[in-house]
Order: structure tokens, then sequence, then C-alpha cells
């Protein structure tokens, strides 16, 4: 069974940290979230400030998911399609489920004044937030006037963050108002504890402006429904919430507010299948403030549930509390307290207990254990009664072992026309062949220039659990030999391993790696020929390809003095290495610079060198870059001499972490058995780098020295990380020299 958790909020890390602690066989897990990094709202007045770093007070997503064993996907909802159990994506193809949890929080409104869209930002995401208030912190920015449309908790504690961090801290002198349209601030609470709230902001010099309404905002101004005028350099809304617009149109029972409608299970009151906690969420038969409080308290009940309804047991009810102790930042080190009627006015001590209970609750989700095999329990009773192949006792092998017919022929339909959706600027060619033709024929060109044919083949195992990004990143690892080759692509074939799973999971499975099978190629002006599909242990994507080049070309012999140039950093081994063994230094950020990296197509850094000649060059994959470069040198000369300067090497952010805590790929090894070189840096030198392989690596070129600058600034300005990493040498030993 699939069960997709659409948002990593507070409720549903509880369902991921569950699913590791006790994982249950049978069941895929995908979470969908558009953030990596989810801040936990309850530190976040203390980040703006400064008090806690990003590591503090943010719960890193793709880490946690790794450890639960769900895939993780990159991606916003567009809409959700209840009855048909189909979740539309942004910047993916579909996701059927048999569970979805819905925890993806809520957004200010913007629609109600005008301007807001353009000229006002929400509190979240925060990376936006925390940008724009470094570059004031900093000086990089003029900011006299800051204005927060919203006085509710958020919006008073974000104001004492801001007062602390800009004009106490960095000594700004920055106007900081609170613009509300209730007679009170932060009236969610007695009259003691507004007192208070207004004490401290009056101490703070802060302005309170109550019973008004923001109507209009600019770069400059901001209008109020008075017609009063306050200056404004920046604008943050901490607003009510809004639920997505797409959220109507879902089939899903609502409340008036447009928010789901749950019952005491955390469950949507049309749709059993569902669950949503969090502001999303609206339990109709006790309405509850939209409020993390809510959310983390609702997370147990969220994950026992969803467990309870894969196993057709009886669901648990939420009782949510009628009072809770809140904790509000005041800044500097200081809090105030409310719970029911009584109000405990500002204290360091109370700051310190909100800091203590604040990093207990995050520790949960990122201190986490090593944990053992998972035993087999027992899931889904109602999914034993099937006709689907993945369910019956005795598995074919040979032929077949692979994914049905109908299965393949739908997923290919439907990969071809999601493509051509997803991307109307790229010319898709008309599918050339059928499911029903076993071998593809290709029309050679007939022109009066001459072709060498130049063929590869190249495959990946599952580097992410992201299908669609798989895909594309081993159509572009296998395209790559070609760009190293000065072939122009010319026709592909694929072949899909895919591990046991229902027809359905096959079918997602195999849409997402077509249809990005499909884009990647024909940004490269070609289609897919055919392919082929085969059962296995996990999931694995392979291409060959075939390409063009001119009879005539010929390659620029090299000589001593050539420089090396690299174009993309290093590293992706070495990240990827410990994302898997779920070493916690190794973050979520971490994991998405090298997949972005081998997402980028060599194509454009080959067509750049093409300009200036035909150098030789490699791509720098899985042998890593000192095998890489020996078989580059090898190729003309078995003696020539290199260097490469350690200083020189471009390297994914963390790596020098990476290595500092011993981490690296299991192919380093046998990489470093295969090359011959000398240090000649005053150093250690870092095997675990110089070996690393790379899956959809940069190309590693041997160019004149009178045009590798040129070539490696052309790089750059196409946002290739490219350098100058060596030199071909005069030494005649056929070794690799490593300098400092």
């Amino acid at each position: 069974m699939h069960l997709v958790l659409l948002g990593g909020g507070h409720a549903q890390i509880s369902v991921l940290k569950s699913l590791g602690m006790e994982p249950m066989a049978g069941l895929r897990v995908t979470l969908v979230s558009r953030d990596r990094l989810t801040p936990y709202s309850g530190m976040l007045p203390g980040y703006i400030e400064g008090k806690y770093t990003k590591s503090e007070a943010m719960i890193d997503l793709v880490r946690l998911a790794h450890f639960a064993g769900a895939r993780f996907i990159h991606d916003t909802a567009t809409g959700i399609d209840a009855d048909k159990h189909i979740l539309t994506l942004a910047n993916h193809p579909p996701l059927h489920f048999d569970r979805l949890s819905i925890n993806i929080g809520s957004t200010p409104r913007l629609d109600h004044i005008d301007g807001a869209s353009e000229h006002a930002l929400p509190i979240k995401p925060v990376p936006e937030l925390m940008e724009q208030l470094d570059a004031i912190t900093q000086g990089h920015r003029q900011c006299k006037n800051i204005n927060i449309i919203g006085g509710g908790v958020a919006g008073v504690e974000v104001a004492f963050a801001l007062h602390q961090r800009l004009n106490i801290n960095a000594q700004r002198q920055v106007n900081i108002r609170v613009i509300h349209a209730g007679k009170r601030l932060a009236d969610q609470f007695n009259s003691k504890a507004t007192n208070l709230v207004m004490q401290a902001m009056i101490a703070r010099d802060i302005t309170a402006i109550t019973q008004r309404k923001a109507i209009a905002v600019s770069a400059q101004q901001i209008i109020l429904d008075d017609n009063s005028v306050l200056n404004n350099d920046l604008t943050l809304i901490t607003t009510s919430a809004t639920p997505p617009a797409w959220l109507k149109d879902t089939g899903l029972a609502t409340c008036p507010a447009g928010f789901l409608a749950i019952n005491r299970y955390c469950q949507s009151i049309s749709h059993e299948y569902i669950f949503a906690a969090g502001d999303i969420a609206t339990l109709t038969s006790d309405v509850r403030p939209k409020s993390g409080v809510f959310a983390v308290r609702a997370g147990p009940i969220l994950r026992d549930n969803i467990r309870r309804s894969l196993l057709s047991k009886a669901l648990r009810l939420w009782s949510p509390q009628r009072q809770h102790l809140a904790l509000i930042g005041v800044g500097g080190g200081s809090a105030m307290a409310v719970r029911g009627r009584i109000a405990w006015k500002p204290r360091p001590i109370l700051w310190a207990l909100k800091e203590w209970i604040d990093r207990r609750f995050i520790k949960q989700f990122t201190d986490l254990p090593d944990m053992p095999m998972p035993r087999p329990p027992v899931i889904a009773q109602d999914m034993k009664a099937s006709d689907d192949p993945a369910f019956l006792a005795m598995q074919c092998m040979g032929c077949g072992g692979k994914a049905g017919w109908s299965t393949l022929s739908q997923a290919i339909e439907k990969a071809y026309h999601l493509a051509k959706q997803m991307r109307p600027d790229l010319p898709f060619s008309s599918l050339r062949d059928s499911i029903n033709t076993d071998a593809s024929q290709v029309p050679i060109p007939r022109t009066k220039t001459s072709y060498d044919l130049v063929q590869s083949v190249d495959a990946i195992s599952a580097i992410t659990d992201d299908p669609f990004m798989l895909g594309r990143i081993a159509t572009l690892h296998a395209l790559s030999d070609l760009f190293a080759a000065h072939a122009k692509p010319f026709s592909a074939l694929c072949l899909v391993s895919l591990p046991r799973a229902s027809r359905v999971q096959q079918g997602d499975d195999l849409l997402h790696i077509i249809s990005a099978i499909l884009i990647t190629l024909a940004e490269h002006e070609i289609g897919l020929n055919g392919g082929h599909t085969m059962s296995a242990d996990q999931m694995q994507v392979g291409l060959a390809v075939n390409g063009l080049r001119p009879s005539s070309l010929t390659e620029h012999t090299p000589v001593i003095g050539d420089c090396l140039i690299l174009t993309k950093p290093l590293g992706v081994g070495l990240i990827m290495a410990g994302y898997h063994r779920n070493h916690p230094t190794v973050s979520g950020l971490m994991v998405k610079a090298a997949l972005d990296v081998m997402a980028i197509s060599n194509a454009k850094a080959a067509e750049i060198a093409s300009h200036y000649g035909y150098f030789p060059m490699t791509d720098v994959t899985g042998f890593g870059l000192m095998r890489h470069a020996r078989s580059l040198a090898d190729r003309y000369d078995p003696q020539m001499g290199l260097s490469i300067s350690l200083a020189k090497l471009p390297c994914l952010p963390g790596v020098s972490t990476l290595l500092s805590n011993n981490i690296a790929s299991s192919m380093v090894a046998d990489n470093l058995a295969a090359t011959k070189y000398v240090n000649a840096s005053s150093q250690l030198l870092p095997y675990a780098l110089l070996h690393d392989p790379q899956t959809s690596g940069g190309l590693l070129m041997m160019v004149p020295p009178e045009h590798a600058e040129t070539i490696c600034n052309q790089l750059k300005e196409s946002d290739h990380e490219a350098a100058i990493i060596g030199h071909i040498t005069d030494t005649n030993d056929g070794m690799i020299a490593v300098l400092d």
C-alpha cells in the first residue's frame, strides 16, 4: 500500500519518526514537501532574533524521511482528486495513494490588501525573510521602518525578535510597528496578558496601532483604513491564515472558512482514507485556534490512526486540550507566560523553561537512532485478496520478471502526454514505435557529411528516491558520454528495473521515470525509441544512447602545459554515501546541492569548449577524478605526466565536514587501487574526495593554456562551477602529482 504524506508540519513529523522506529512491511511511504528544512514554530522567533542557528531551529525533512524509509519529493501540491486517490503536483507527475495525510499548514492572506502580493512578505517561507534580515543586519540594505500586519501572538513575537536583532544587537535604529484590526494585541489571551504585552512593547519603543486595517501596501508606504500613511521599507504579514485555493476543488469536505473538515480521528469527514492535522484542518465538532501547539498535540493521534487504519483496527479519539501554557518570547532572553486566566510578566526563568521545552521537542526529530532491521508486521488485510501479481506467492522470473503489458502501455502513453503538458516549449516527436513493436527502426540521415555512429550505455541505481529526478539524472548520465566524444545525440533506449509493487505503484514509478526521460531527451532534441522493464530488488534506470560525430572531426593532440578543466564540483558520492547511511552531518540542503549538480547537462559545457576546438575530454563518473584523469591521458600516451592541485578542486558544500568524519563511498578503495600518483602535497591526501565516484559528474578537458581561462570564464557565466585544476607535466612517468 502507498501512504503519501503531504507537507512536513508539526504533526506529520511524528508520523515519520514513528515509521522509522517501527516500520511497516508492505508499506511504501512518500513525503511531498515544498521545504527541505521545516521551522519549528516555537523556535522561529528565537531564530529570527539570532539566538538559534538554522540547524537548531529547523527540522531536516530529507534526513527524517530517509530515517523513516520514505521517499522524499521536493514539490508543492496543485490538487487532489479525493475520489480517485490522486495527488497532483506542480513539477512532478501525479501520485496515487491508498492513504493520504495532509499537514501543509496555511499561509497569511494577501489578497485583501492592495499591493501586498508584490510588496509584502509572509513570515513563511522563512529563508526569504532571513535573507532580508541578514541584508539589514549586515548593512547591505537600508531599512528604517518595518511594519508587521497582524497583531496576534505570531506578530507580537516577531516584533520583539526584530527589535532585539536589529535595534539592540545590530544597533540599526529601526522603527517597528504592529498593525492590528482588533482592540488589543494578542487578543486570544486574557486582558492581563495583553496588558503585559503592551507594557513590554512600550518598554522597547515598539509601536502598536490597533483598530486599524492596512488597505494598501507599496515599497515605500502603507495606507490604513483611516487614510493615514506609514513610511515603509519592509512589510511582514502575520494575519489570519487561509487555505490554498486548490483545496475547494478536491471533493473533500471543508469548514465554512475553507479548511479541511476533520473528525476526532484527524480524519476527513468525507473521505475516511484521508487524514489531516495542523492549520490546514478544522476539527468541526470542537473548533480550536490555528496554533502550532494543537498541531504538536495532534501528532500522536495522527501517527496512531494512520497506522491503525492501515491495519484495519479501531481508531483513537482526539480530545484537544482546553487550556495550554503559552510562553511568549519578548527578546533578550526573557519570556512571559499565559495559561487560561493567569498571566506572568516576562522573566528570564520563563525563557529558560520555553527553551528547554523547545529543544526537547526538536531533539526528538534531529537525534535519530540507528535502527535494526524491521519486523514483518501484518498490513492491510483487505489487500490480500487481489489478482495483482505483486501479491502472488509465486513470482515469475526470467522474461516474466517485468512490469505487466497494461501497466507499461498505460505508463508510456500517460508519460508522453504528460511530458508535453509539463514542457510545451519542447519539440516532442511522436512515439515512433508502440509497445507492440519489439525493435525500433531509426532512419540514418543522408547528407553530404559523413558521420560515425557513437554508442554508449550506462545505468544507475536509485541514488535518489524521487523517481522523476532519478529518470532525469540517469538520462544525463548516459548522454554525457556522447558529449565527451563530441557527438550529437541521435537515439536512445531505456532499461528500467522496478522493485516489486502493486500495479498502481509500478505505474506511478514508470510514469515519473519515463516522463523525466522524455523531457530530458527532448531538451537535447531527440526522442525515446523504446526500452524494457525488469523486476529487481531496487529501482534502476539505464539508457543505451547513440550519437553522430562527423568522420572528419579530429581532436587536439594534448601537449605539455595543457590545462585540465573540470566543469562540475566533486563530492556527489561522499554526500550520497553519508545520506544513505543516515549520517547526522549530511543535511537535506547538502543532498539538494548534490542532486542539483547531477541534474545539469554537460551539453552546454561541451558546446562552449567546441567554439575553440575539439579538445580531449571525458566525463568524471564512477571511477572518480584520478582514474578518469589517468584514463584520459592514457588514450594519447601512457607515460604522460599530470598534476592536480587540491586548492583548485571545486567541491560541493559540506564536503570538508564529511571528510573530517571519515565518510567515504564504497567505491573509493577500488578506485584508489586503480591509480598511480605521487603525493607532492604537504598534507594528508583526501583520498575519499580524489577517488569519489560521481554520478552525472562534470567533464574533464585538456585545453591549451591560451584558451583555458576564456573557456573556464564562459563556463562560470553559464552557471557551471568550473575550474582549472591542473596541467600536463613533462615528467613522462605516467604518474599524477597531487599538489597543494
